[in-house]
């Protein structure tokens, strides 16, 4: 345990928040700050990363998870692991293939994986997709810091709450827990952050603004966000939560990191 990295586990409220964008770009900023980083995509048969990055063939975590618990080694899960070229992070992705999906309750050997997975780089992203399932449940209690994407509007606020909730009642203290309220739309059509930390009994640490374009470009150049435009607002809010995650600190308000609020 002394040798492994830091676990850092990405996760939504619910589903189609961008969870698996915001760890992506989060691990490319920690890895321009000079950090060896893993990006681990636990979400069998809902794979989404691959095909951001134009990759075609992203069956390495059903092939880990498919294996008897013994059989998944750091030399095996070394033989899944692929490099972008273009942020030089290290990936492990899941297929966006239906089928998968049923690897989800293979959670023993997920626990298997990432704990491997952690002692094979400084620091792990891992990808947990929206809302809590048996699978998320296993890793969320070995994550040394977790991150909760939010939108805000009062459905996915209150079901964050509910999250929040839940793995306090199974140990996992909602005071590990950064919350990212990640904007899609103009702030004047959203809840405003006050109204969300009064549901959600506890502060946004970062506010990220609205970057459609930006996301648009990304996907068609098989690119993250922070490298296409590493300039733009959005690359730095992802520069700023990477200072905080390397350096182990705590949250500051999201005033002073992105001059809003």
């Amino acid at each position: 345990a002394a040798d492994r990295g830091k676990i850092i586990g990405v996760i939504g409220a619910k589903g189609g928040l961008g969870v698996t964008t915001f760890a992506l770009n989060l691990a490319v900023a920690m890895s321009q700050a000079g950090q060896d980083v893993i990006v681990c995509e636990l979400r069998p048969g809902q794979g989404s990363l691959g095909l951001q990055l134009g990759f075609s063939n992203s069956k390495a975590l059903g092939n880990l998870l498919s294996k008897e618990i013994h059989e998944i080694t750091p030399r095996t899960i070394e033989g899944n692991v692929i490099a972008h070229s273009g942020s030089g992070l290290r990936l492990l992705l899941a297929s966006h293939e239906p089928q998968e999906y049923k690897l989800s309750t293979a959670v023993n050997q997920a626990e298997q994986l990432v704990r491997h997975l952690a002692s094979m780089a400084k620091f792990l992203v891992v990808d947990l997709g929206g809302g809590v399932n048996d699978l998320n449940r296993k890793i969320l209690p070995l994550c040394d810091r977790n991150i909760l994407i939010v939108e805000p509007t009062r459905v996915t606020v209150t079901m964050a709450k509910a999250v929040l909730d839940d793995l306090d009642k199974m140990g996992v203290s909602p005071a590990r827990f950064e919350v990212v309220m990640l904007n899609r739309v103009r702030s004047s059509l959203q809840m405003p952050w006050q109204q969300a930390e009064s549901i959600l009994g506890k502060q946004v640490a970062s506010i990220v603004t609205p970057a459609p374009e930006l996301a648009y470009q990304a996907a068609e150049a098989n690119s993250p966000m922070v490298q296409v435009q590493p300039d733009s607002l959005t690359a730095y809010q992802a520069r700023k939560m990477a200072e905080v995650i390397v350096g182990g600190q705590a949250r500051p308000k999201a005033t002073g990191m992105l001059g809003q609020r």
